[in-house]
């Protein structure tokens, strides 16, 4: 009786004890992370979709709604085109070479296709957001950049210099009516951006050193006296010299 008596107290303080220690291992419980955000990263100019096993550059729409995504493969095979809302991937295709790709905050997209060729040759595309083509322009000349409008009525395609007809003009389109509606040499050379006032049929130059010049759709140049003036002030030696024989 007395040994038995003697167990009892022993368990009795085990047991107290374990419930004061706690457990001698603990589990820590894996938050899910969203996926969204594990299969989307942004770095930079470059944006990685996991889930479609692609990594290129991105542009994005001024509201932020909607990225359109390119990856030139360089000729080995076809390049990749994405757009997306948010994280929803709205259209998934393939040119041969695409670069320069620009998005509306309508989802309206706009993308050059430098093709398979050594020749001066591009394509300029237009898209709905579902993929649908709205234009595919071919011109004989490298392509060097595009704009789009905020509402994706209009967009533009500089072409680079070639002894072709389409060498160095500025293209612009109106994508609801599917033509082009202008088609001009920029007087104060190519740009880097593109701005739009749709409802007054102008098209804003924007440069890499914040100067911006104003055309009607049909190449009239609406900031010439400002350019003339500032072509005299921040010209160079060669460059004065050149203005006086001209003038």
């Amino acid at each position: 009786m007395k040994y038995l008596v003697l167990a009892l107290v022993a368990i009795v303080i085990v047991v107290v004890f374990r419930k004061k220690a706690g457990p001698a291992q603990t589990t820590q419980t894996q938050v899910p992370v969203p996926r969204s955000s594990r299969a989307i990263e942004i770095d930079g100019d470059y944006i990685t979709i996991d889930a479609l096993g692609f990594f290129g550059p991105f542009s994005q729409s001024p509201n932020s709604h909607y990225t359109v995504a390119w990856r030139d493969n360089h000729g080995n095979k076809p390049g990749d085109v994405v757009l997306l809302e948010g994280s929803k991937v709205l259209f998934q295709g393939q040119l041969q070479r695409p670069n320069d790709g620009s998005v509306s905050d309508s989802g309206v997209f706009v993308i050059n296709d430098w093709k398979y060729t050594d020749s001066p040759s591009g394509t300029f595309y237009a898209f709905e957001p579902s993929g649908k083509i709205i234009i595919a322009k071919n011109l004989r000349a490298n392509l060097i950049n595009n704009g789009i409008s905020k509402d994706g009525r209009f967009a533009a395609c500089q072409a680079a210099h070639s002894e072709s007809a389409d060498g160095g003009m500025l293209c612009v389109f109106d994508l609801r009516a599917k033509r082009i509606v202008g088609r001009f040499l920029p007087v104060a050379g190519w740009a880097s951006r593109y701005d739009f006032e749709s409802d007054k049929s102008i098209v804003h130059l924007i440069y890499d050193d914040g100067k911006r010049h104003r055309y009607a759709f049909t190449g009239s140049f609406l900031d010439s006296e400002t350019w003339e003036t500032d072509k005299v002030k921040y010209a160079s030696g060669y460059e004065l010299v050149e203005i006086a024989e001209d003038s």
